[in-house]
């Protein structure tokens, strides 16, 4: 290359490699590249509630996150869910596949969308008083993520809430 810039000939066993070097740069390693810098989530969760928002011990609510559109399908993954009652005592629901969410455009803003997540049975254990439940996700959105066991992690947001007994 540096002998072209020069104006000096070149032979075409030089220009062949050049050529397959630069190749490689565009079709390998900036893909590669690419894949493993890719950190963004599909969405991001911004704020949550529970329905209902006062919760009794041992029955199901629904978790509602509002989120950013989403930029991409969702990626596969695992979620794994927890609550830390009044005492700090941490109930952690066991990871479970990242399953099809209901998600509903935000009436308040167009940038925004509603996430509705599957029930969560709040345990019998909890006790009564506040509580926070939290969402960690770790998702694979590209096949390099995947075999370097290198997913996109997004934690939270925490949602308080209040426990009460039956």
């Amino acid at each position: 290359m540096i002998m072209r810039l020069l104006g000096r000939k070149v032979p075409n066993r030089v220009l062949l490699q050049e050529i397959i070097a630069i190749c490689i740069g565009l079709f390998i390693v900036a893909p590669l590249a690419w894949w493993a810098t890719d950190r963004t989530p599909p969405q991001v969760r911004l704020v949550g509630t529970l329905l209902p928002p006062i919760v009794v011990r041992g029955e199901a609510v629904r978790v509602r996150y509002t989120t950013t559109k989403r930029v991409r399908a969702d990626c596969p993954g695992v979620v794994q869910q927890e609550i830390v009652d009044s005492q700090n005592t941490i109930f952690s629901k066991f990871a479970r596949a990242v399953g099809p969410a209901i998600f509903e455009p935000d009436p308040n803003n167009p940038n925004q969308d509603i996430l509705i997540g599957h029930p969560v049975i709040i345990p019998e254990q909890v006790a009564p008083g506040q509580a926070t439940f939290r969402t960690v996700t770790f998702r694979y959105c590209n096949w390099l993520q995947r075999i370097l066991h290198w997913p996109i992690v997004q934690i939270g947001p925490d949602i308080h809430f209040e426990v009460i007994e039956k």
